[in-house]
This record gives C-alpha cells, sequence and structure tokens, in this order.
C-alpha cells in the first residue's frame, strides 16, 4: 500500500531563519561565474516610428477628465436628508359649542 502524499511544509523556526538572513546578507555564499550561451540580437527600436500628434494628447486628457469625472460626481453628491414635519390638524369645534338659552334662575 502506498502512503499517503503529505502537502505539508515543514516551517524554519523564525528566529533561524532570520539569523540565517542576516548572515546570507553580510556574507553571500560565493557563487561560480555565470556562464551565458546566448547571444544580443539586434532588435528594431520600439518608439522609431511613433509620432506624437497634438490631436492623440487633447483625446488622452479629454478621455482622463471625462473618467476623473465620472467617478469623482457620484461621490461628490450630498444626500439631502428631508426632514418630516409633524403635521398637526386642528379640527373646528364651532359645531360642538354649548348654545343654551339663559335659565330663568340663575345657580350658585
Amino acid at each position: 500500500m502506498t502512503q499517503p502524499i503529505s502537502l505539508l511544509l515543514e516551517w524554519e523556526p523564525w528566529h533561524k531563519a532570520f539569523f540565517r538572513q542576516i548572515r546570507d546578507f553580510l556574507r553571500p555564499e560565493k557563487l561560480p561565474p555565470l556562464k551565458l550561451t546566448s547571444k544580443p540580437v539586434a532588435v528594431k527600436d520600439l518608439w522609431s516610428d511613433y509620432k506624437k500628434s497634438r490631436m492623440a494628447t487633447e483625446t488622452s486628457v479629454l478621455v482622463h477628465v471625462i473618467v476623473i469625472a465620472l467617478i469623482i460626481i457620484p461621490f461628490g453628491k450630498k444626500a439631502v436628508e428631508v426632514v418630516k414635519r409633524d403635521v398637526i390638524y386642528i379640527p373646528d369645534l364651532s359645531p360642538y359649542e354649548l348654545s343654551l338659552p339663559p335659565a330663568a334662575t340663575k345657580a350658585g
């Protein structure tokens, strides 16, 4: 039966890794000189045919200004909260007013 594959890495303790990195920084390991087998190739300059026109600059600036404005404008608006006022309805009480004729005998 085969053993299960262990995908866990064994971590080096931080203090050992710290001192190892300091040692490698101060006294790096001496390596043999690097032998290159590739040779440089002549490549045409990328920007040799590029002709910068004034229209291209103006269009680029305009597009950037529009994009920045579209990003900023929605966040620049402040939401105005409408304050809801309490409405008090005062009914007309005149139909309920007492309107009796004066009595012949007075009380009190």
